[in-house]
Parts: structure tokens; C-alpha cells; sequence
């Protein structure tokens, strides 16, 4: 299992925690712990295996132990235990704008929403504005939702993003508590197409440059924005996402967040 999968699985464990009504502060847990395995500059996976994550901050012991076994058997049981029953498109409808956990589940416990296209049913059949907390403005803009992410859900073609890397990298390079920018990711190994662009800095101050990258010009809506990791989408479609490390964690974080999975 990779660094990649781990994180990922984390990230629904968060998911599928915060839905049920778990604590919050096992919620925020996890979401540190997808932190960790995205920005760590070595092989965390590794270390997991050689039971040697002591020391790394933001990993307690249960999401240490958890670690361990996914990179010595290539699973997690208590994830298992918590998909059970629920399809791999159900976490499609967190993709939708302005579909967070709350509305997911009351969806779900009252019309068995587990797709996007059950959602689409619900949401033009009438259905979903008889639940509490919906209505029609808001049934209207999940109908914009599932509509923009079927419009934006194709590749972009490397000239049509190169204007963006520019945008931001010149945005990031500006700023005073960056020392070190660079794009990453897929644009960065010159594939022709991609769904959406990394970028990597360098900073002492992750939080300030954060704040800067969610209300820079362009962006349409904050998919995510945390002290390291944020994520962003902009009027033209794109995806962008945020990675901040320490100065020496550059070189070997640009690595990784370059390499494929």
C-alpha cells in the first residue's frame, strides 16, 4: 500500500466519522494524520513497516498502529469495518459543491443516496426538499453542483493550464513568508493532460500562505484549507492544490509530490 492509499483511506475514515456524529476531535485526528503522510519527506510507508513512526508529530498512537498495518498487510480493518455496506460512489457525492457530511447522511437515511445519480433523482423528483435543512434554493444549487462537476470532470491539456501555473506561482513567489515555490505534480513531469495542479512551498509561516492561496484571484470555491494542505477550485475549472513544508523538507518533498503514484 502507498502513501497515497493510506492517505486517502484516512481522509474517509474522517469522512464516514464525521457523517456519524463521532467526536470531533477523532474527526480533526485523521485529517491531521492525511497532513502528515502528504507533506512527510521521506518514506512513511517504510518507516510504518519498520514499526519506526515514533516522534513524527501529529501521528498518535492509534493512527500509528493504523499505519503499521496497512504497510504490513496491505489493509485496514477498521476501515473495512466502517465501509461496510457503502459503495465506492458514495464518495462521489462529497465532490459535490455544497454537499457536506450532515446532508450526505440525511440524504441517505432518507432516500438511500449513495450515487450521484440517486442524488439527481431525489433532487429533481421533489423529494429532497421535503428533509429538514433543504429547500428549494438549496436543491436548485446541488443541481448546479452535480451539473458543474459533470462539465469540469474532463482533463485539461497542459497549454490551457500553463496560464494558471503562472497566476499562481507568481502570486506564491511574491509572497513575503515564502522562500521556495515550484509546481509539482503531473504538470511537472510534462504529462499532456491532467485533472488538476499541485504546487509546493516553502515556508515558517504554512498559515499566512494558506489564507493568501484560498482568496487569491479566480477562486471559485475553498475545497479544503488546513495549516498545510489547501485545495482550491477557480472559475476556469482547475483544481489547484497547496502543499507548504520546511525550508530542508523542500527538495525531498518536491520529489515525492512530483512522482507518480
Amino acid at each position: 500500500m502507498t502513501a497515497s492509499d493510506a492517505a486517502r483511506i484516512f481522509e474517509r475514515i474522517a469522512l464516514l466519522m464525521e457523517m456519524n456524529g463521532e467526536n470531533p476531535f477523532k474527526v480533526r485526528a485523521y485529517r491531521s494524520g492525511v497532513e502528515v503522510i502528504e507533506t512527510f519527506p521521506g518514506d512513511i510507508m517504510a518507516r510504518a513497516a519498520a514499526e519506526d513512526l515514533g516522534g513524527i508529530k501529529g501521528l498518535g498512537e492509534a493512527l500509528r498502529d493504523k499505519l503499521q498495518e496497512m504497510a504490513t498487510t496491505g489493509r485496514l480493518a477498521f476501515y473495512e469495518k466502517l465501509l461496510d455496506g457503502v459503495p465506492e460512489s458514495f464518495f462521489e457525492l462529497f465532490e459535490v459543491q455544497g454537499l457536506g457530511p450532515k446532508k450526505v447522511k440525511a440524504l441517505r437515511d432518507a432516500f438511500g443516496v449513495v450515487s450521484i445519480a440517486d442524488l439527481r433523482r431525489v433532487c429533481e423528483s421533489g423529494e429532497a426538499e421535503k428533509l429538514a435543512g433543504f429547500g428549494g434554493k438549496t436543491v436548485e444549487k446541488l443541481l448546479q453542483g452535480i451539473a458543474f462537476r459533470e462539465t469540469h470532470a474532463h482533463e485539461f491539456r497542459q497549454e490551457q493550464i500553463a496560464p494558471v501555473v503562472d497566476q499562481v506561482l507568481a502570486l506564491l513567489r511574491q509572497h513575503p513568508d515564502v522562500s521556495q515555490s515550484s509546481v509539482a505534480g503531473s504538470y511537472r513531469r510534462a504529462k499532456e493532460t491532467m485533472h488538476d495542479v499541485d504546487f509546493l512551498v516553502a515556508t515558517k509561516n504554512p498559515a499566512s500562505v494558506m489564507d493568501c492561496f484560498v482568496h487569491m484571484p479566480g477562486v471559485k470555491q475553498v475545497l479544503g484549507q488546513g495549516e498545510t494542505k489547501s485545495s482550491v477550485l477557480l472559475d476556469s475549472g482547475v483544481q489547484c492544490d497547496l502543499r507548504a513544508v520546511k525550508n530542508e523538507e523542500f527538495a525531498c518533498a518536491l520529489v515525492y509530490f512530483t512522482g507518480s503514484k
